[in-house]
Parts: C-alpha cells; sequence; structure tokens
C-alpha cells in the first residue's frame, strides 16, 4: 500500500487536510498531498523542526502533537517516525481537529472562548509550574527552531547555562520551601535582566536554568551573565524573617559560525561543559 495512503487510513475519524513525507537527513519534503479544503501554506515551523520532532519521537515511541489556530479552526500536527526502504522517515500530517477535542466534556464548537482555553492548556504544558518560566519540554521543542531562524538570517546566538551554588544547603538549612522561594526570586531576576519578547528563560531542571539571547554576541551575552551574577550575589533571599544568601555560576556559549549549523543537543553539550568549567574554578564566575 502507498505510504500516504496509508497514513490517511490511519487518520480514521478526522478530517486530513494535508500529509507529506520528509527526509530528516536533507529536511527535505519526498512526498506531499493535501485535501481541497486545505488552504494557505503547509506550517513552515514544522520543516525547521523536523530532526526536533523526529528525536523526539523516537525517544517517546510516540508521535509529537502540535496544535495550531487558523481562524476558527483548530489544526492538529501530528509528526511520527517510519521505516521506508531501510531508512527513517518523517509522516507529517495535518488534521482538522475543530469539533473533535473535548475539554472537560464540552465540545470546541459549543462554547464561546474555548480557543483561548486551549492556548491556556497549551502554555501551561510548557511552564515551569514553580518559577513561571518556560520549562524543559520548551526548551526541547523551540530550541531547534531558534537556531534555524538564527541560520537562515545569519544572526548570532547565545545560550546561557546557569546553576545556583550549594543550592543543596539551603533547602538542608532553610527547607525545600524556602529552596522554592530561592528559585522563584532567581527567576525573576533571570527575565528582569534579558529582553522580552526577543529572549527567554527557561527552567532546565533542579535549580539549572537556560537563557535563550537572540542576536547577541559572546561579550554582550558575557556582559549580561556578569550583570545577573552580581544581582544574584547582592541579593538577599528571605524566608520566614531569615536572610539567605546564594551565588550563582554561568557558561556562556555563543554560535556566530554560519558555515555549520549545530544542534541544539550540541549547543547545551558545550555551554554545560563551560558552566562545569565555572564550578571547577570555583564557582560563582562566568566562563
Amino acid at each position: 500500500m502507498d505510504v500516504l495512503a496509508s497514513v490517511l487510513d490511519q487518520m480514521g475519524r478526522f478530517l486530513v487536510c494535508a500529509v507529506r513525507i520528509v527526509d530528516p537527513e536533507t529536511n527535505r519534503v519526498v512526498r506531499e498531498r493535501r485535501s481541497d479544503s486545505f488552504w494557505g501554506r503547509f506550517p513552515d515551523l514544522t520543516l525547521s523542526q523536523t530532526k526536533n520532532y523526529l528525536s523526539l519521537s523516537l525517544s517517546k515511541r510516540q508521535p509529537v502533537f502540535h496544535f495550531i489556530h487558523k481562524g476558527n479552526r483548530i489544526l492538529l500536527l501530528l509528526a511520527a517516525p517510519f521505516q521506508l526502504s531501510g531508512k527513517t522517515m518523517l509522516s507529517e500530517t495535518v488534521v482538522d481537529a475543530t469539533g473533535h477535542i473535548f475539554l472537560n466534556g464540552v465540545d470546541l464548537n459549543g462554547e464561546k472562548g474555548l480557543l483561548n482555553r486551549i492556548r491556556l492548556t497549551q502554555a501551561q504544558a510548557v511552564t515551569d509550574e514553580l518559577t513561571g518560566l518556560y520549562n524543559r519540554r520548551y526548551i526541547d521543542e523551540h530550541l531547534p527552531s531558534e537556531i534555524h531562524a538564527c541560520m537562515e538570517k545569519r544572526h548570532p546566538l547565545s545560550v546561557i547555562f546557569a546553576d545556583l551554588d550549594f543550592y543543596k544547603n539551603v533547602n538542608d538549612v532553610f527547607g525545600h520551601t524556602a529552596g522554592d522561594r530561592v528559585l522563584c526570586e532567581f527567576a525573576e531576576l533571570l527575565t528582569g535582566n534579558i529582553r522580552k519578547g526577543k529572549d527567554w528563560a527557561a527552567r532546565y531542571g533542579g535549580e539549572e536554568f537556560l537563557i535563550f539571547l537572540n542576536n547577541r554576541g559572546y561579550q554582550r551575552s558575557k556582559e549580561i551573565a556578569e550583570r545577573i551574577r552580581i544581582a544574584v550575589m547582592n541579593h538577599t533571599f528571605y524566608h520566614d524573617g531569615r536572610a539567605i544568601k546564594i551565588t550563582c555560576s554561568f557558561g556562556v556559549l555563543t554560535v556566530d559560525d554560519f558555515s555549520e549549523s549545530p544542534t541544539a543537543e550540541e549547543i547545551l553539550d558545550a555551554v554545560d561543559k563551560r558552566l562545569y568549567r565555572a564550578k571547577k574554578l570555583g564557582r560563582n564566575t562566568v566562563v
């Protein structure tokens, strides 16, 4: 059976708007089919994130889902890997999910403003519940596309890895509630030192945080990290009237060589090594 026809058959109850087969190695569309009802271009975002969708699908062993809003319609992108002649390919299918998605038992077509609730649900899925920053899922899904966009525009990009020094001591001495408070206030210090709408910060996990700086060279990015380092060092955190002091170490990496496009994994690995060097140098420093 034709691969595209097979994918269409499996979509069952949904109205398939478009489907394409992408070669992850070349990021090239091998085949594409769309219904008469599908208007506009296939979402560009999916093509730029092909390799990321592939890695996520393979690691989770299940399709990756992504909502797309077009007017009053809810489109759902499903990306899933499959084998074709011994080669791993990626199928990307757009389906019209309007009228098929239910939230708390309420049909999308039956309540005004439900689209906003869906957007809220999506936002919550990529937001760290404690700090309000983006979470690891956001990093995994958006860092590859940010890299691709900077490479396309030939703009430098910088990634900062931050780690609170001896954070475990805060939990041990003051308690986990105090530790949570420190993380929240630290998140505020991060967002207060980056450009809203251009840069973003995310909680990578535990006491580790990532900052993405768009169109920023190494020297300027290092200055930003140094500014945050000083702000943290001079800041006094309080919990139940008790003062808490803490410092932070930073690794900074800039990509401004456009001859090759590094993957998100390669960038994260490189900046993590810089953070490790900052720790080895005595902490409370920027490398």
